[in-house]
């Protein structure tokens, strides 16, 4: 379920930047940084779960190479494997299904709309169309400006020429492949939403500038008594909630000055914290450096006298198997069952099902102080390129472990591990690693 994890950590993410918002930009009447953080906002979080941070680099700490117990895994697909397979197919299938269907709402709900303007008086002016007796609206769409009758309002021409001019097109196809791609992420909608006000906010600023604010909210209050319903795809003239946007027109806009200086500020702020988050990591990183004998101090040592084999969906524990040579007090520990997820995540190739392929592969890893898997390589191959890669995938495919920990600090450790390969259903029985 490597898909819905990821989507899981894209609506945390999300709803963590969606919270931020709530308590700094809502209401601002900065709407140009609004406007850029709420962008940010949706397209970030789509990123982040792909960043690993890294600490310092910890060179002069001494790592110990720790095998882990041998894994073997037959070219009979297993019942377990086959139903992991069977969800993550069904997720995805489900999940591109409603993404097909929201798109294919927006691409109708354009083509209804083209086709109602295709139909109207049409007065081409500088930069922008007017349309007249539509049946809809008032509104804008792209360079156009609709009316639903042959009346056209100058205080709305005002408004949505903001918005054309502040291009908020974009903003708004940027947040249509949003609600396609991500739909099943709340934040995205929440941050839709309040993209739309600040679209709102923007134009009414803009448009309210040349005629007096009590005539503006009149206009928006005749509009709301005897509206239309809006299209969800265009700037509609009038767009709930009324109250905040009758606020906002009230509401006095910073200066220029209090604008760069509330900059300032915030950009201060992130870099201060950047800053100190490098000096902890940095510092951290020396002090435990310091404190470890890179020449003499080794750890315990114990065995694992056990061997994993994985066939027809059971998991059996066998004589004899590698040695693990314990480097630190507190190894790190992966998070559940390491047995029951490599039943669940190694495939026989496909590839290698006609030719019967079988070997054993060793893959040598680092489990770093963050917990992550990092430098997979192939340190034994079994011969054939399909069955390396395999094993590379597995690996790299890990999650995130809990990081060993020696004199109180989080140290990487070096592991390996050996996977055995077999042919026409059979698991065969290895020594060590």
């Amino acid at each position: 379920m490597d898909l819905l994890l990821y989507f899981i950590k894209v609506s945390m993410y999300a709803a963590i930047m969606l919270g931020i918002y709530y308590v700094v930009w809502r209401n601002s009447s900065l709407y140009r940084f609004s406007r850029i953080y709420v962008l940010l906002s949706m397209v970030l979080p789509l990123v982040l779960p792909f960043i690993h941070i890294v600490s310092a680099e910890q060179s002069p700490i001494p790592m110990q190479a720790v095998s882990l117990p041998i894994v073997s895994v037959s070219s009979a697909p297993t019942e377990n494997t086959t139903t992991s397979i069977l969800l993550d197919d069904v997720f995805l299938l489900c999940y591109l299904a409603v993404s097909i269907s929201i798109g294919l709402v927006y691409i109708a709900a354009y083509s209804r709309l083209y086709h109602k303007l295709s139909k109207a008086s049409r007065v081409s002016t500088s930069g922008y169309n007017i349309l007249t007796n539509t049946g809809i609206g008032p509104g804008s769409l792209g360079k156009m400006i609709f009316f639903p009758s042959q009346h056209v309002d100058d205080i709305i021409v005002q408004h949505e020429l903001a918005h054309i001019k502040c291009l908020h097109r974009y903003d708004s196809l940027l947040l249509q492949m949003m609600h396609v791609c991500c739909w099943i992420s709340p934040a995205h909608w929440m941050l839709g939403r309040e993209l739309k006000m600040v679209h709102e906010f923007e134009a009414d600023h803009i448009a309210s500038n040349n005629v007096d604010t009590s005539d503006y909210v009149l206009v928006l209050l005749s509009h709301a008594l005897g509206r239309m319903q809006p299209l969800h795809i265009t700037h509609s003239f009038f767009h709930h909630p009324l109250k905040r946007r009758v606020m906002m027109l009230q509401k006095t806009i910073v200066s220029s000055k209090g604008r760069l200086l509330t900059a300032a500020t915030v950009l201060t702020a992130v870099f201060t914290c950047g800053v100190l988050l490098l000096q902890v990591k940095e510092s951290t990183a020396t002090s435990f450096a310091s404190r470890t004998d890179t020449t003499t101090e080794t750890a315990d040592a114990k065995p694992y006298k056990q061997t994993i084999a994985v066939q027809d969906g059971e998991v059996r524990l066998l004589p004899a198997g590698g040695i693990a040579f314990v480097s630190v007090r507190d190894m790190p520990r992966f998070k559940g069952d390491l047995t029951e997820w490599m039943q669940n995540n190694l495939r026989y190739p496909e590839a290698a099902r006609g030719s019967n392929m079988n070997g054993m592969c060793t893959v040598q890893f680092t489990v770093d102080a963050n917990g992550f898997i990092t430098d997979p390589h192939v340190l034994q191959s079994s011969q054939h390129a399909v069955l390396d890669a395999e094993a590379l995938r597995v690996i790299r495919n890990m999650p995130q472990w809990q990081p060993g920990y020696h004199k109180g600090s989080a140290v990487p450790v070096l592991f390996s591990q050996t996977i055995v390969f077999g042919k026409d259903g059979k698991v065969q029985m290895h020594g060590g690693c």
